[in-house]
């Protein structure tokens, strides 16, 4: 299963599976990219290897930050190995 509800200390957690916080982390990270006006950019290498350039790079960074920080604010957490 993807997502469980847990109770903590009397507030209600929803734990979710590594995957799917990797996913909604990123998705959210978009998102505010997108509310913002950023684009990140990317480049390919020879090899066909695509990457965000250093600037790009940072920003995501950050994104990821505050998505995390938001789905934690939520309730949310990723479930433990």
């Amino acid at each position: 299963m993807g997502v469980q509800n847990e109770e903590n200390q009397g507030s209600p957690n929803i734990v979710v599976d590594a995957v799917n916080w990797v996913t909604m982390y990123c998705d959210l990270a978009e998102i505010l990219a997108e509310r913002d006006g950023v684009e990140l950019t990317t480049i390919t290498d020879e090899e066909g290897n695509e990457s965000y350039t250093d600037d790009a790079g940072e920003a995501w960074l950050g994104y990821i930050e505050e998505a995390e920080t938001i789905l934690s604010r939520l309730g949310m957490r990723k479930q433990r190995s």
